[in-house]
Protein backbone atom coordinates (compact mmCIF):
# COMPACT_ATOMS: atom_id res chain seq x y z
CA UNK A 1 0.00 0.00 0.00
CA UNK A 2 0.83 3.65 -0.64
CA UNK A 3 0.03 7.29 0.94
CA UNK A 4 -1.97 8.94 -1.48
CA UNK A 5 -3.78 12.50 -1.08
CA UNK A 6 -7.29 13.74 -2.81
CA UNK A 7 -8.66 16.59 -3.09
CA UNK A 8 -12.23 17.14 -3.50
CA UNK A 9 -14.59 19.86 -3.74
CA UNK A 10 -17.67 20.76 -1.83
CA UNK A 11 -20.67 23.26 -2.35
CA UNK A 12 -21.83 24.52 1.08
CA UNK A 13 -25.57 26.43 0.81
CA UNK A 14 -26.46 29.50 0.27
CA UNK A 15 -24.11 32.40 2.26
CA UNK A 16 -26.48 33.92 5.44
CA UNK A 17 -28.24 37.22 3.90
CA UNK A 18 -26.62 36.24 0.09
CA UNK A 19 -28.91 33.50 -0.95
CA UNK A 20 -27.50 33.82 -4.58
CA UNK A 21 -23.90 32.65 -3.52
CA UNK A 22 -22.52 29.76 -2.43
CA UNK A 23 -18.88 28.90 -0.11
CA UNK A 24 -16.79 26.55 -2.28
CA UNK A 25 -14.34 24.20 -0.45
CA UNK A 26 -11.45 22.45 -1.65
CA UNK A 27 -10.72 19.48 0.62
CA UNK A 28 -7.75 18.01 1.20
CA UNK A 29 -6.87 14.61 2.74
CA UNK A 30 -4.92 11.90 2.93
CA UNK A 31 -5.02 7.61 3.07
CA UNK A 32 -3.28 4.44 2.17
CA UNK A 33 -4.20 2.81 -1.10
CA UNK A 34 -3.65 -0.19 -3.17
CA UNK A 35 -3.11 1.97 -6.37
CA UNK A 36 -4.38 5.47 -7.87
CA UNK A 37 -7.85 4.13 -8.58
CA UNK A 38 -8.61 2.71 -4.82
CA UNK A 39 -7.55 6.08 -3.50
CA UNK A 40 -9.93 7.72 -6.15
CA UNK A 41 -12.39 5.24 -5.05
CA UNK A 42 -11.53 5.72 -1.27
CA UNK A 43 -11.39 9.30 -1.76
CA UNK A 44 -14.66 9.74 -2.99
CA UNK A 45 -16.67 7.62 -0.59
CA UNK A 46 -14.69 9.91 2.26
CA UNK A 47 -16.13 13.26 0.42
CA UNK A 48 -19.91 11.26 0.21
CA UNK A 49 -19.99 10.72 3.76
CA UNK A 50 -18.18 14.33 4.18
CA UNK A 51 -21.08 15.81 2.77
CA UNK A 52 -23.61 13.79 4.43
CA UNK A 53 -22.33 14.44 8.02
CA UNK A 54 -22.93 18.41 7.50
CA UNK A 55 -25.70 20.82 6.70
CA UNK A 56 -26.59 21.73 3.12
CA UNK A 57 -22.93 20.82 1.84
CA UNK A 58 -23.06 18.54 -1.81
CA UNK A 59 -20.17 17.07 -3.10
CA UNK A 60 -19.56 17.96 -6.21
CA UNK A 61 -18.03 15.11 -7.40
CA UNK A 62 -14.64 16.71 -7.86
CA UNK A 63 -11.37 14.96 -7.21
CA UNK A 64 -7.92 14.96 -7.73
CA UNK A 65 -5.69 11.97 -6.37
CA UNK A 66 -2.16 12.61 -6.10
CA UNK A 67 0.54 9.59 -5.48
CA UNK A 68 2.91 10.58 -2.32
CA UNK A 69 5.43 8.39 -3.15
CA UNK A 70 6.54 7.81 0.12
CA UNK A 71 6.60 4.89 2.69
CA UNK A 72 5.83 7.30 5.24
CA UNK A 73 4.30 10.78 5.91
CA UNK A 74 6.41 12.90 8.33
CA UNK A 75 7.05 16.89 9.11
CA UNK A 76 7.07 18.72 5.64
CA UNK A 77 6.27 15.58 3.53
CA UNK A 78 4.60 16.82 0.36
CA UNK A 79 1.22 15.62 0.30
CA UNK A 80 -0.15 17.73 -2.94
CA UNK A 81 0.61 19.48 -5.97
CA UNK A 82 -0.92 20.50 -9.21
CA UNK A 83 1.36 21.13 -11.95
CA UNK A 84 -0.16 24.50 -14.51
CA UNK A 85 1.56 25.83 -17.83
CA UNK A 86 0.21 29.41 -18.31
CA UNK A 87 1.54 32.51 -20.26
CA UNK A 88 0.24 35.18 -16.95
CA UNK A 89 2.80 36.78 -14.85
CA UNK A 90 3.33 35.84 -11.34
CA UNK A 91 0.28 38.25 -9.58
CA UNK A 92 -1.80 37.47 -12.37
CA UNK A 93 -1.27 34.07 -12.34
CA UNK A 94 -1.62 34.35 -8.00
CA UNK A 95 -4.87 36.43 -8.86
CA UNK A 96 -6.72 34.12 -11.58
CA UNK A 97 -6.11 30.86 -9.51
CA UNK A 98 -5.64 31.66 -5.72
CA UNK A 99 -6.34 34.80 -4.49
CA UNK A 100 -8.90 36.29 -6.36
CA UNK A 101 -10.35 37.73 -3.17
CA UNK A 102 -13.20 35.23 -2.74
CA UNK A 103 -11.14 32.89 -0.33
CA UNK A 104 -11.97 32.53 3.13
CA UNK A 105 -7.99 31.22 4.51
CA UNK A 106 -6.37 31.91 7.11
CA UNK A 107 -3.27 33.02 5.40
CA UNK A 108 -3.11 34.49 1.85
CA UNK A 109 0.18 35.57 -0.51
CA UNK A 110 3.49 35.08 -0.20
CA UNK A 111 5.54 35.11 3.24
CA UNK A 112 8.37 37.46 2.46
Amino acid sequence: MSWYSAKCVFRHGPMAGDPGRFVYEERVIVLLANDLNEAVRRAEEEAKEYAASLEEVEYTGFVAAYDIGEDEISDVSEVYSILRNSDLETNAFLDRYYDDGTERTQHIGPSN
